[in-house]
C-alpha cells in the first residue's frame, strides 16, 4: 500500500489512539511528578558529537534537567558526569536524540556517568527539514495539526514502514513523510515543523559525527626543522587575577571543572618577554645555566631521594605569612633540606603504567639532548635541595632582610604554590603523592595528548618561553583523540614529539563541539599559572625553550572518582600501605562540606550496587 493510502485507513483509528494517549501521558505525568527517577534515568554516557542539543546545556540538577527537556519538545534526553543525585548540580548536556546509552565500551567503564531519556516518543523541532528536496513521494493531507497532537502523529508514523519523521508546512498543512533524517542538513524556521520519531531505527538518522576525523599523523620533521611562524593560535581561555580569593576559586573553576589562566601570581617584572629572545632567563640564570643547577649533581642542588612531606610541610609554613621570610629563615630552609631524612621509595600510579618519574637521566645524556634540540626533561620538586647563593644575591647587607626578588629563589627550589589554589586532599589522608616537577623544554617539543594520573588534576607556572595548549575540556579517552598509531608516522610515537598532533588531529577538530564545547586553545607565556581540572586530556606544543613548575593534587571534583576507584579497589594492589578506610573516614569527616560527602556516599553506594550487578566486569583475564 502507498503511504497515502496507510494514512487514511490509520485515521479511523484517531478517535481510540486519542483516548488510550490521554490515558497514557495522565498517568506518566503523575508517575514522574513523584518519581522522576523511575522515569527515564539509567547509569551510562551518551557519547558526544552526535544530535547534540547544546543550546540548554548548563549546570542544574537532574531533575531540573529531566524537567527542561520534557518540556523542551526539542530534546530527547542528557547525559552527566556524576552518578544520581537527584537535588545537587552537574554539567549536563543535551541531546536531540539519544541513540544509545552507553555502560561499558573500549575506552572503559562509564559507571560514573548516568544519563536520561524523555518520557514522550518524539521530538519536535521548529521549522521544515530541509532534505525534502530528495524526496520524490507526494505529500498528504493529514487530519491532524503535528504542533497540537504530537503524540498522534507519531503513532501514525509508527504504523509506517520506514517512517523517521513528518514534516508538516503551517499553512497549507500538507506533509511528508520521513524515511531519512539528516540532522546535518538543518531546518528552516517559521513555515512549518519537523517530528522526528524517537523510535526510529539508527540507520534512519544521520548526523554529521564530530569523532569521525583521520587519525592517521603522517610522518614530522625532526624537532629543529619545525617551523610554524605565523600560525594564528586562538585564545580560548579565560583568566583571572591571583588575588581571587581561595573560596572563590574553588566555587568558579574546581568545583565547575573550568581551565583557567591565573595572572599576577608573581611580579610580572621578574619574566622576560620570550618573542624574539632565545636567552630568556629567571633569577639571571637562562635555560642552559639553570640546566646545570637542577641535574649537575656535583652542584649538589639535588638528589634522587624523595622528601615530598617535607617540601609540604615547609609550603604549608611560609605560605601563612605569604611567602614573606627573611634571610635567617633561608638559612634554616637550607638546613633541613640537607639535614632531612625522609626518602620516600618509589610510588607507583594507581591509573597510569608511566609517569615522569619512572625515568632518569644523566647530565652528560642532558647535554646530548640539548646539543640535539630534543631536551624535555622532569625533576621531582622533592628531590631538590635549597641553594644558599640565590638568596644571598638578595640579602640586603648588615640586615636579616633581603630585597624584592628573592621569592624567585623559592620558586627555583621549589617552595612555591599559587595563593588560590586549593590543598592536595592526598596530603591528608597520607597518601604519598609526589607528583611534581620543574620541567625543562626544547622548542618544538611537546607532549602527547594525555589524562594526569591518579584523578587529579594540576597548576603550571611558566617560568620562561611559551606553550601552546590544546585541551579538551570534558572527560573521555585520549586515545580516541590521538594519532593512530597503525597508520602513523613512527616519529609520533615519541613522548615528547606532538607536532604530528597538531598538524593532523588539531585541524580537523578544532571548530567541531563536543557537548558544546570547542577544544580549548590558547598560549601560556611567563608569569601565566595554568589550573586544568582533572581528567581533561590534554597536549603542548613548546613554542620556545621554556621552564616551568607543575604539581598534580587530589581535588574536591576529583572526589567521587576516587571513592568509585576505593569501591572497585584499584589502588591496594599498588598502594599496600594506604589505609583507604581511614582515608575515606578522614576525608568525609574533616575536610568535605555536606555536598561532598552526599556525592561520596552516593558514588560508593552506587558502584558497590555495579560491583554485584557485573561480578566479571573486574575480574582479571585467566
Amino acid at each position: 500500500l502507498s503511504k497515502t493510502t496507510k494514512l487514511i485507513l490509520l485515521d479511523s483509528l484517531l478517535q481510540e489512539m486519542t483516548q488510550m494517549i490521554s490515558f497514557h501521558v495522565s498517568c506518566l505525568v503523575l508517575l514522574c511528578a513523584h518519581h522522576i527517577s523511575l522515569c527515564g534515568f539509567s547509569t551510562g554516557r551518551i557519547r558526544e558529537g552526535l544530535y547534540e542539543y547544546d543550546d540548554i546545556n548548563g549546570w542544574m540538577t537532574p531533575l531540573e534537567g529531566a524537567a527542561l527537556c520534557e518540556s523542551d519538545l526539542k530534546c530527547a534526553g542528557f547525559t552527566y558526569n556524576g552518578v544520581y543525585v537527584e537535588d545537587e548540580k552537574f554539567e549536563l548536556y543535551f541531546f536531540s536524540f539519544v541513540l544509545r546509552i552507553i555502560l561499558h565500551d573500549k575506552a572503559g567503564m562509564n559507571w560514573l556517568w548516568t544519563s536520561y531519556k524523555v518520557n514522550r516518543a518524539y521530538v519536535l523541532i521548529p521549522g521544515v527539514y530541509l532534505g525534502l528536496d530528495t524526496f520524490t513521494d507526494s505529500p498528504v493531507n493529514l487530519s491532524i495539526d503535528i504542533t497540537q497532537e504530537p503524540d498522534l502523529a507519531e503513532m501514525y508514523c509508527r504504523q509506517l514502514d520506514n517512517c523517521a519523521g513528518i514534516v508538516q508546512y503551517k499553512e497549507s498543512g500538507m506533509a511528508y513523510i520521513l524515511d531519512i533524517v539528516k540532522f546535518n542538513l538543518g531546518f528552516e524556521d517559521s513555515i512549518g515543523t519537523t517530528l522526528i520519531s524517537l523510535h526510529a531505527d539508527e540507520n534512519q538518522l544521520m548526523d554529521n559525527d564530530a569523532r569521525e576525523f583521520d587519525r592517521c599523523c603522517e610522518e614530522g620533521p625532526y624537532y629543529t626543522n619545525i617551523n610554524i611562524a605565523g600560525k594564528n593560535i586562538p585564545d580560548m581561555i579565560e583568566r583571572v587575577e591571583c588575588d581571587i580569593s581561595k573560596e572563590d576559586f574553588l566555587r568558579n573553576f574546581v568545583r565547575k571543572r573550568k581551565p583557567v589562566l591565573l595572572q599576577g601570581c608573581l611580579n610580572q617584572s621578574w619574566f622576560e618577554n620570550p618573542r624574539n629572545n632565545p636567552n630568556q632567563k629567571f633569577a639571571e640564570l637562562n635555560f642552559d645555566k639553570l640546566l646545570e643547577r637542577l641535574f649537575n649533581r656535583g652542584n649538589d642542588t639535588s638528589t634522587a631521594v624523595s622528601r615530598p612531606k617535607l617540601r609540604r610541610s615547609l609550603i604549608d609554613r611560609m605560605r601563612e605569612n605569604n611567602f614573606e621570610i627573611t634571610y635567617p629563615e633561608a638559612e634554616e630552609l637550607y638546613k633541613e633540606t640537607y639535614t632531612s631524612t625522609e626518602k620516600l621509595n618509589s610510588s607507583e600510579s594507581f591509573t597510569h603504567d608511566f609517569t615522569p618519574n619512572h625515568v632518569s637521566h644523566t647530565y652528560q645524556e642532558l647535554l646530548e639532548y640539548r646539543q640535539e634540540g630534543s631536551i624535555r626533561v622532569f625533576l621531582k620538586l622533592s628531590y631538590l635541595r635549597s641553594q644558599l647563593d640565590c638568596y644571598q644575591r638578595f640579602r640586603i647587607p648588615r640586615s636579616h632582610r633581603m630585597k624584592n626578588g628573592y621569592k624567585k629563589c623559592l620558586v627555583l627550589d621549589g617552595f612555591w604554590k599559587p595563593g588560590p589554589m586549593p590543598d592536595d586532599l592526598y596530603a591528608i589522608t597520607k597518601y604519598d603523592n609526589d607528583l611534581a616537577w620543574i620541567i625543562m623544554s626544547a622548542m618544538s617539543t611537546g607532549s602527547q595528548l594525555h589524562v594526569d594520573p591518579d584523578h587529579t588534576g594540576a597548576w603550571n607556572l611558566l617560568l620562561t618561553g611559551r606553550k601552546w595548549w590544546a585541551v579538551i575540556p570534558f572527560e573521555t579517552e585520549p586515545t580516541e583523540y590521538s594519532c593512530d598509531e597503525n597508520c602513523s608516522g613512527k616519529s609520533w610515537q615519541y613522548a615528547s614529539n606532538a607536532f604530528p598532533w597538531f598538524k593532523n588531529i588539531l585541524p580537523q577538530i578544532e571548530k567541531r563541539r563536543f557537548y558544546g564545547k570547542k577544544i580549548v586553545q590558547f598560549v601560556q607565556v611567563p608569569g601565566d599559572v595554568l589550573y586544568l581540572p582533572n581528567g581533561m586530556p590534554h597536549t603542548i606544543f613548546n613554542i620556545d625553550d621554556n621552564v616551568a613548575l607543575t604539581e598534580n593534587y587530589l581535588f574536591p571534583d576529583g572526589l567521587p572518582k576516587l571513592v568509585s576507584s576505593i569501591a572497585i579497589d584499584d589502588i591496594s594492589q599498588f598502594r599496600p600501605g594506604w589505609n583507604q578506610v581511614a582515608a575515606y573516614r578522614t576525608l568525609y569527616n574533616r575536610y568535605t562540606d555536606s555536598s561532598d560527602r552526599k556525592l561520596m556516599r552516593k558514588t560508593y553506594q552506587h558502584i558497590s550496587r555495579m560491583l554485584s550487578n557485573f561480578e566479571n566486569v573486574c575480574m582479571p583475564e585467566d
